[in-house]
C-alpha cells in the first residue's frame, strides 16, 4: 500500500486538474514521478501530512508550488 502522505498528494493533484491535461496512458508515468519529485525535493511537505495527519492551507499550499513546479517538468 501507499503511504497515507503519497495518497493524499496524489489523490489532490487527481482532484485539482493537475491530470486534467496528462493523457490516460501516461498517468501512472505522471504519478510514479511526481511521487518521486515529492520525496527528493519536498520531504518536509510529505512529512507534514505523515506527523500532524492535516492538509491546512499552509500544507495546500506548499503543494500546489510543488506541483505546479513538477508540472512544468512532466511537460
Amino acid at each position: 500500500p501507499m503511504p497515507f502522505e503519497e495518497q493524499t498528494v496524489s489523490i489532490f493533484a487527481g482532484t485539482n486538474g493537475y491530470l486534467d491535461t496528462v493523457p490516460v496512458d501516461r498517468v501512472t508515468q505522471y504519478e510514479g514521478q511526481m511521487l518521486a519529485y515529492m520525496r527528493s525535493e519536498h520531504a518536509d511537505v510529505l512529512k507534514q501530512i505523515r506527523e500532524t495527519g492535516q492538509f491546512d492551507d499552509d500544507v495546500r499550499d506548499k503543494t500546489k508550488t510543488a506541483l505546479d513546479t513538477f508540472a512544468k517538468q512532466f511537460a
